[in-house]
């Protein structure tokens, strides 16, 4: 209904197995999101998500606002906000005065201040007591790399040298909670990268990346930095255009 606005919802589910055996009922009851009666809980591992884009009318060449919400067992997000894992942002498509430049900013938390005593120290979103390895896949998290009980902001802005040229620059600042690691922690990232492709096919992407941990007790007695460089060279089939 409004050509400025995409909407997406999905769930995914997590079921079967000696915790939550498989037939027609369960199966509904977790796809859907119904409470199982015997159990007092809903079936499986399940997980819902929202997203949107929002091209800001007038400005739908400039600016797009656009999120993500993600819920442990609600079938709508929107109706646990305080539990649901955020990720709203932001997308200048060309600054002002500066048409060779985009910028993007995004905050994400998974803190998610409405828990309940039960599911505090870590104990909510991306994890599950039956399904250990219901969220990730390969022992990699499959959901938003902010973990658990955790927050990022950051912002990223590209200059266009080309349609075939970028150089952007990236300043992220994360924490994690104290109260699903003890101590907490807090760290920054910092990076520079650069891409280019030539007629022939051939492309070059760089970064400099440098990173401070400023608090992470559980790992560190004090502060820590580090640099990482990386250098790749590359062939694309098909010549550019």
């Amino acid at each position: 209904p409004f050509r400025s606005l995409e909407f997406a919802y999905a769930r995914t589910t997590t079921i079967a197995g000696i915790v939550d055996p498989l037939n027609t009922r369960t199966f509904f009851e977790s796809y859907l999101g119904r409470v199982d009666t015997k159990e007092n809980s809903i079936p499986g591992d399940s997980h819902t998500s929202v997203d949107w884009t929002w091209h800001l009318p007038h400005f739908r060449d400039r600016l797009v606002f656009y999120g993500e919400l993600e819920s442990d067992d609600d079938p709508i997000p929107l109706q646990g906000m305080t539990r649901a894992v955020v990720r709203p942002g932001i997308y200048v498509v060309r600054l002002p005065f500066l048409n060779n430049w985009d910028f993007h900013a995004e905050w994400t938390s998974s803190e998610s201040p409405g828990r309940s005593p039960q599911t505090a120290h870590g104990r909510l979103n991306y994890w599950n007591s039956s399904y250990h390895d219901g969220y990730t896949n390969n022992g990699n998290l499959a959901g938003n790399t902010v973990g658990r009980e955790g927050k990022t902001i950051q912002a990223w802005t590209r200059y266009w040298i080309s349609p075939h040229q970028t150089l952007e620059f990236t300043a992220k600042n994360s924490e994690v909670d104290t109260d699903f690691i003890p101590g907490g922690g807090r760290w920054q990232d910092y990076r520079a990268t650069h891409e280019a492709t030539l007629h022939s096919g051939v492309y070059f992407r760089s970064f400099l990346q440098f990173e401070h941990i400023g608090h992470f007790p559980l790992l560190f007695s004090g502060a820590r930095n580090n640099a990482t460089a990386s250098l790749e060279i590359g062939f694309a089939t098909g010549s550019r255009h």
